[in-house]
């Protein structure tokens, strides 16, 4: 996830931005890897030379069950 060949984009809270980019370390600028988009949709896209990841979550879930549902019922995962 420090990679520096590794470029993340990330659209929703401030919040989700934040933590993304302290778990990626990935920077505004010098190199740039990081990219930041406020919105409601909350989805984060992954680079790295020709792949790319794109994680959006899909909506309101009980609490209750995030920590039983299988990740496909949280997100929309889009491997290339």
């Amino acid at each position: 996830m420090n990679d520096d060949e590794l470029s993340v984009e990330v659209t929703g809270s401030p919040c989700l931005a934040d933590v993304l980019q302290g778990l990626s370390r990935a920077r505004i600028a010098n190199p740039p890897r990081f990219l930041y988009q406020p919105s409601r949709e909350m989805c984060s896209t992954w680079r790295k030379k020709n792949g790319r990841i794109s994680l959006t979550w899909l909506g309101q879930i009980d609490p209750d069950l995030i920590q039983t549902l299988p990740d496909e019922e949280l997100f929309r995962i889009e491997v290339t």
